[in-house]
């Protein structure tokens, strides 16, 4: 294949989708109401200023309150850019911070700033999604680098195995002699042929198999013979739990990233908490603090000052900006030597482009959730390495794409995907799962897995039995389908999201819900999910949950777990539209969280006419777990 077709292609749906992000925030927001603005979840208004802290690095952290009770969806997530809004005044500037904390009534942003501007202070404001182009303009500076990449260079290797030019290679040794006690069978087959491929391997990690165990076990080989490995992932969550792992492991990592958007448990792990930790950095902060003392001395209020007091002004800020430049000097010094020092360095996808790491190359990149990042994104770390070993399930959810034309274009198709059907003698596929009873994970391993999942003997079994009384568990199973067929129980179109939700479904789901807590004797966590947001948000206005209940929508789920989940499917209609539950792979994600209980909510006179979910109608009678909406009524 063409590189320069194939990269031109690339980059045109690429810049589809950026220019589909511009209109939404610049245009579309821009003209919107304060109330329409709130429906589409960009804007949380109003909200006052609750507390300001400062951050432990540097710059401030804000957090801000609603001024009542209303609970409204939010697309605004930990991460994510925000800009503070003073609705009918013109802010030439945006405000803008990084969420670090979301809950249904506060949130909280760190600014790199010494202070807050004062109109922050003067009543009520708002908290609004913020567009941010600079991880367009690293994606496509990485296409970039890809094309031009000079012949023979690891990166033109690695590229022409991409683009189906050239055939993996694998590496002189054969590690089928490599014994790993704490694996299984299929993890330890992965770790031994991720180790023997010389550029290219794919891991496939269903539900539940243990693909953060695996790529643990993986960087504890590596790290033996190379001196220093990459870790990414799409997300921060994802890099976060990775990270951890290997340093219960014992491994040296350094995790790039800014503070707000890393872990809190992870902050000793993070360059600028390092920095500040090393024997050698009081020496530099003494510096700093004499370099300020000077300065003050200098722009000290003289009553009289003529040529002489004009020098001898001149001569200390001379004097502060040179003892300045040596304390940077030794924490530029500290830093080399903390990047040096690393065995692993863990940052998200974007984040390899980071200037403390950017110029870096690695023997050995490894690319989780690798079927979550669009194509463009991965191409970052693959510039920079000369193997690439990428983790993932192309069975889940993909990537957003919020473009159609780009959707059309294929930038919702992963290079996870093209990989592992262009090269399936390079890919592994983990196939025992430790996450659900039996009953929850058959029928994801039908549909999806061709029933090479096995269910470890340790979970093949396990229920509520020892969390919940015999009351509830008489009449519900590990696996319950309620069906809402003939209740009249019809969706509704929320008019200022245009998100669907349905009421009386959701009624159901709370009377079971209540009879499950009822019933709980010990701790149990619950997950109440749905495929859309109108239906979480009043699920959460109307459903009384205890502590360790999360409601949220099936998307924001991908990659965990509870002991309980519902799942509100919502669709009820005489037209049997189903929108896009029509995407399994989201019914994938959403029946395979479960650990005991799986309890799922919907009508099958809707759903049943697609045969994914005649299947499931079908899977459920099987193992006899249907029930009527009417025994809940």
């Amino acid at each position: 294949m063409d590189s320069h077709t194939y990269f031109a292609h690339l980059l045109d749906a690429l810049q589809e989708e950026q220019k589909e992000e511009e209109q939404f925030y610049l245009q579309e927001i821009q003209k919107l109401s304060l109330q329409e603005r709130k429906a589409k979840g960009v804007l949380w208004y109003p909200v006052v200023l609750k507390n300001e802290d400062f951050h432990q690095t540097e710059g401030v952290l804000a957090t801000f309150e609603k001024t009542n009770a209303e609970i409204y969806p939010s697309s605004l997530q930990t991460g994510q850019l925000a800009t503070l809004v003073l609705p009918n005044q013109n802010i030439k500037m945006p405000f803008v911070g990084t969420i670090t904390y979301v809950s249904d009534s506060a949130i909280t942003l760190h600014f790199d700033v010494d202070e807050l501007p004062e109109w922050v202070y003067e009543g009520k404001i708002g908290v609004q999604q913020y567009y941010d182009e600079q991880n367009y303009v690293k994606m496509k500076s990485a296409i970039e680098k890809a094309i031009q990449a000079p012949l023979n260079s690891d990166l033109a290797h690695l590229r022409d195995i991409i683009l189906q030019n050239k055939t993996p290679l694998n590496a002189d040794t054969d590690f089928s002699y490599l014994t790993l006690p704490e694996l299984n069978s299929s993890q330890q087959d992965a770790v031994q042929k991720a180790l023997s491929s010389k550029d290219i391997h794919i891991i496939h990690g269903p539900p539940g198999t243990g693909k953060t165990t695996t790529l643990v076990h993986l960087i504890l080989q590596l790290v033996k013979t190379e001196k220093q490995i990459l870790v990414t992932a799409a997300s921060n969550a994802a890099v976060d739990n990775i990270a951890e792992r290997l340093i219960q492991k014992g491994i040296n990592v350094l995790r790039i990233g800014h503070p707000a958007r890393v872990s809190e448990n992870l902050h000793p792990a993070l360059i600028e908490y390092q920095i500040q930790s090393h024997s050698e950095f009081k020496l530099a902060k003494n510096m700093l603090k004499e370099a300020d003392n000077i300065r003050k001395q200098a722009l000290k209020f003289k009553r009289n000052f003529g040529a002489t007091e004009r020098e001898q002004r001149q001569n200390l800020l001379k004097e502060a900006k040179n003892v300045k430049k040596e304390a940077a000097q030794i924490e530029k010094h500290i830093k080399s030597t903390l990047l040096q020092q690393a065995q692993v360095i863990c940052t998200t996808l974007i984040g390899c482009y980071h200037p403390d790491i950017a110029q870096k190359t690695y023997s050995t990149a490894i690319i989780d959730e690798a079927t979550q990042a669009i194509e463009p994104a991965t191409w970052i770390p693959i510039t920079q390495s000369k193997r690439i070993i990428l983790a993932g399930d192309h069975h889940q959810l993909p990537p957003t794409v919020k473009s159609v034309k780009a959707t059309k274009m294929g930038l919702q198709t992963t290079l996870f995907e093209k990989l592992h059907n262009a090269y399936p003698q390079n890919s592994s596929m983990l196939t025992v799962q430790y996450r659900m009873n039996a009953h929850i994970s058959q029928f994801s391993n039908e549909q999806f897995y061709q029933n090479k999942i096995e269910n470890d003997p340790t979970v093949a079994a396990q229920t509520l039995s020892d969390e919940v009384s015999d009351e509830y568990l008489l009449k519900n199973k590990p696996v319950i389908f309620v069906d809402t067929a003939g209740c009249g129980f019809e969706e509704i179109l929320d008019e200022q999201s245009k998100s669907l939700y349905n009421p009386q479904e959701a009624n159901i789901l709370e009377k079971i819900y209540t009879l499950l807590v009822q019933n709980v004797h010990t701790s149990i966590n619950i997950g109440i999910i749905s495929p859309y947001s109108a239906q979480v948000q009043y699920l959460k206005n109307h459903i009384s949950k205890t502590a360790h209940t999360e409601t949220d929508t099936i998307d924001s789920f991908q990659g965990r777990e509870k002991d309980v989940i519902f799942i509100s499917l919502v669709r009820s209609n005489s037209n049997h539209e189903i929108g896009f539950l029509s995407d399994t792979r989201r019914m994938n994600v959403a029946l395979t969280r479960a650990k005991k209980h799986l309890v799922v909510i919907g009508d099958s006179a809707t759903i049943t006419n697609h045969s994914f979910y005649s299947d499931f109608l079908d899977y459920i009678y099987s193992i006899d777990a249907y029930q009527s909406a009417w025994e809940w009524l």
